[in-house]
């Protein structure tokens, strides 16, 4: 269903983050790249289409609404917030926080959200 690709997605991203701190080499930089492009793909739009499965009427309208704009306001401000991060000290520990709250995050979903059943192709 759509919990396992948000979970299993969210794992791989926050792998693809670990990597990334351990960065050694332009390789290992490449392997991080690739498996957060294929961790990403993973989870697409599931995150979306579970909340709008979750909420019924008008709570999914708003509900829906809400996480939208959640997701704008953070990939309008985590960018210069993490640069400022960056700027102040070294790369690594602003990637590790990321990963912190994605692992975070990611763990919470797995534990608390029902699994919609989703698990048509096509």
């Amino acid at each position: 269903g759509r919990k396992v690709a948000i979970v299993t997605g969210g794992l791989g991203t926050a792998a693809a983050l670990g990597v990334l701190v351990l960065s050694y080499s332009f390789a290992m930089f490449i392997a991080s790249a690739v498996l957060l492009g294929v961790a990403s793909a993973l989870t697409g739009t599931a995150p979306a289409a579970h909340l709008a499965h979750s909420l019924r009427g008008e709570r999914q309208t708003v509900g829906v609404g809400v996480y939208r704009t959640a997701v704008g306001l953070g990939s309008a401000f985590a960018p210069p917030f993490l640069g400022w991060w960056i700027s102040r000290g070294d790369y690594s520990s602003a990637l590790i926080a990321s990963t912190a709250l994605l692992l975070t995050s990611t763990c919470a979903f797995a534990v608390l959200a029902v699994d919609d059943g989703a698990s048509r192709v096509g």
